[in-house]
């Protein structure tokens, strides 16, 4: 079983999600098999947080993710792991969208009785997110800048670019947004899934666009070279777009059609009607189904 973990770790350190996945059905198993509740509660967050990187088409990655959190949490609770069970609640509170706000919560108190600075800096993440949509902007800049906090103090890495970047998300001083964002820019060399890292530092790039057009540009670029080396058209194609559209507003027509044609080749424009539907009509299952449909989600 370690040396499986080991081969899952190894493999995701390579991009390569669609094998380790296939390594973590043979972990879930064995464990299954031998009744190793222990490594299997372990195994099924590995398991719930690589979906999050691939799955197999035509599955429904929040619905799968679900399953393996809720089957991990009630297999650390009989093991009386409250660490487990804060893990469990974290993972829980990205797909349950009814009870997010309550499982980030329960897992915030586990882990402030643990006194674990990594699981609450990523709770109260969660939690400053709530906080900016309900509108209460100084409470999600307060947790977010407590998440920063927490995380540099953790020494983690990939933390801390996580937790940057929320509070570059909630805060409303655009001088205060590109230092997290910043802040996060800086540690993609230690953030191992640089897929992921790529995906935070293109939404960045998004947000700033309109009034810092040269740094939106390099970040658009950096996120270019990532796409390519990891082999994702699929995300290269995105960037591609997000690049037009800043050459666009700048009047360069000519290069910003350039770049659309390009990025329509690797990623073909989904069919909006109906998740702008939902969103006229603040319909969250009518936005959540028109996003697995244009997923492919069955």
């Amino acid at each position: 079983m370690l040396d499986q973990l080991h081969l899952v770790e190894e493999a995701q350190r390579n991009e390569q999600y669609q094998e380790a996945h296939a390594i973590l059905v043979e972990c879930l198993e064995s464990a299954r098999n031998v009744r190793a509740y222990e490594r299997l509660a372990n195994a099924l967050l590995l398991f719930a947080d690589n979906l999050l990187e691939w799955c197999p088409e035509g599955d429904d990655p929040f619905e799968r993710r679900k399953m393996a959190a809720e089957e991990a949490l009630k297999l650390f609770s009989e093991l009386a792991d409250k660490r487990g069970e804060a893990r469990a609640l974290l993972i829980l509170a990205t797909v349950d969208r009814e009870r997010s706000f309550e499982l980030a919560n329960g897992a915030l108190a586990l882990a402030r009785q643990l006194g674990d600075k990594a699981i609450t800096a990523q709770a109260m993440r969660y939690l400053g997110n709530h906080a900016s949509i309900a509108g209460q902007t100084r409470e999600a800049l307060e947790m977010a800048s407590e998440a920063v906090r927490l995380a540099e103090e953790s020494g983690d890495a990939e933390l801390l670019a996580e937790a940057a970047f929320v509070l570059g998300v909630v805060t409303e001083d655009q001088a205060a947004r590109i230092e997290a964002f910043e802040t996060m820019a800086r540690l993609e060399a230690r953030y191992r899934r640089k897929r992921r890292f790529a995906s935070r530092l293109a939404a960045a790039a998004g947000m700033i666009a309109d009034q810092e057009q040269e740094l939106a540009i390099a970040w658009n670029n950096r996120c270019l070279a990532i796409a390519r080396a990891v082999s994702d058209p699929r995300f290269e194609g995105s960037v591609l777009r997000g690049l037009a559209q800043i050459e666009r507003a700048r009047g360069n027509t000519d290069k910003a059609e350039e770049l659309e044609a390009m990025s329509n080749v690797m990623c073909p424009l989904p069919d909006m009607t109906e998740l702008v539907k939902g969103a006229e009509n603040r319909d969250m299952g009518m936005m959540s189904e028109a996003v697995k449909a244009m997923l492919g989600i069955r």
